[in-house]
């Protein structure tokens, strides 16, 4: 959403992650006589199920796999990179600077309310219940953005992002021009530990 209105249809979301096509279902021969065990849908990857999960894989191996009933990290990832949360939340954190919204909103698992309200400074203001389909209880949080903005970019900065940044991710393009303004020249490594 954005001044109130609805960027993406909420049709297009739905159909980009379902087979639009029989010959484009899990199971079937989509690359040569070869059945593959994931569809296609608009760009994304289907398996066989049937909790509307889907995945992205890129031409360098890079795999993000979606299942929206679950809200689940895997562990041995997480462990591996403490920050992978802190970077999910990070793309909400870009949409609020570059849209300059108001409210920022979370729907948060029951168990990881007080880890929203600690970082985040977000407050509960639907309390947890069932959505269809996803299998554990969410909470709707939210946060005056502006008012927390500051608080939590200065105490971790690993949420802080430029401009270009923000436009190469959220700008349309016919919006897109060619300054070079906002363009990063070097990185801090990313680090989740609170500077204060």
């Amino acid at each position: 959403m954005w001044g109130g209105q609805q960027i993406v249809p909420a049709a297009y979301v739905a159909a980009s992650i379902k087979p639009d096509a029989p010959h484009l279902a899990p199971g079937k021969p989509i690359v040569a006589d070869h059945p593959l065990p994931l569809g296609y849908g608009y760009q994304w990857w289907i398996p066989k199920g049937d909790r509307g999960e889907f995945t992205g894989v890129g031409v360098y191996n890079q795999y993000v796999f979606v299942d929206p009933s679950r809200l689940a990290a895997d562990p041995e990832q997480a462990g591996r990179f403490p920050e992978l949360p802190y970077l999910t939340v990070r793309l909400g954190y870009m949409a609020c600077e570059y849209f300059k919204a108001d409210t920022g909103l979370a729907l948060v698992r029951a168990e990881h309310q007080a880890f929203y309200r600690r970082v985040f400074l977000q407050e509960t203001i639907a309390e947890p219940r069932p959505i269809p389909i996803i299998l554990q209880k969410v909470a709707l949080m939210a946060c005056d953005f502006p008012t927390v903005r500051e608080k939590v970019l200065t105490r971790f900065p690993i949420m802080r992002s430029s401009a270009f940044e923000r436009r190469t991710l959220f700008e349309r393009a016919s919006e897109r021009h060619s300054s070079l303004d906002g363009v990063v020249a070097s990185f801090e490594p990313a680090s989740i530990v609170p500077n204060s």
